[in-house]
């Protein structure tokens, strides 16, 4: 029933928001936690992330066979909106970084892109995300295009073979703070 001109904006809203949302709580963690207690803070949510990603998709084939995707769809929209309620009970505020309050978007911009691109060490963490973020929507839009219609698997085991797939990334969070230990933050990451 939607066309791909609504499929695009729809791609575009739900990517912006997610890039927003993922650099915003990863940039409030410190506001949060003492930062003798960050990595392992970081590591929790990283753990829980990758849960997250483990049982979604095989949870998520299983409800599209048993209820459709249009029910699955809006019951996932539905869950999106009780976070933000609960993202919106936070009560700790983090302190404005000048006495005569917030700065204007462009101005930290503007300050921003050269600190981000200019410092070797973050560059390429910077220009990893980008480019593991641009293709990674590409494999997302068709990864269920080919098991589906090239190979006929059934949504179920889509997400089951997903599940699989992502128990590497739990085991990479449950690995980041003994091996933050052993060899120090830099060479770890």
């Amino acid at each position: 029933m939607l066309g791909i001109e609504g499929l695009y904006l729809i791609v575009l809203v739900s990517g912006a928001l997610t890039v927003l949302f993922g650099t915003a709580y990863h940039a409030y963690v410190p506001a949060l936690v003492p930062g003798q207690n960050l990595v392992r803070a970081n590591s929790r949510l990283q753990f829980s992330a990758s849960l997250a990603q483990l049982a979604r998709p095989g949870l998520g084939g299983l409800l599209i066979q048993a209820f459709s995707a249009p029910v699955v769809l809006a019951s996932d929209a539905l869950s999106f909106l009780l976070s933000a309620l609960f993202l919106l009970r936070i009560r700790h505020r983090e302190p404005t970084s000048e006495p005569g309050g917030r700065r204007q978007i462009r101005q930290e911009i503007a300050e921003g892109l050269p600190a981000t691109f200019g410092n070797r060490h973050v560059r390429p963490v910077a220009l990893e995300a980008a480019t593991f973020n641009y293709f990674g929507q590409f494999i997302a839009a068709l990864y269920v295009l080919y098991p589906v219609h090239d190979l006929g698997l059934s949504a179920g085991l889509i997400g089951a073979i997903a599940s699989a797939a992502a128990a590497g990334a739990a085991l990479g969070a449950m690995a980041t703070q003994p091996l933050v230990r052993r060899l120090g933050f830099g060479p770890a990451l």
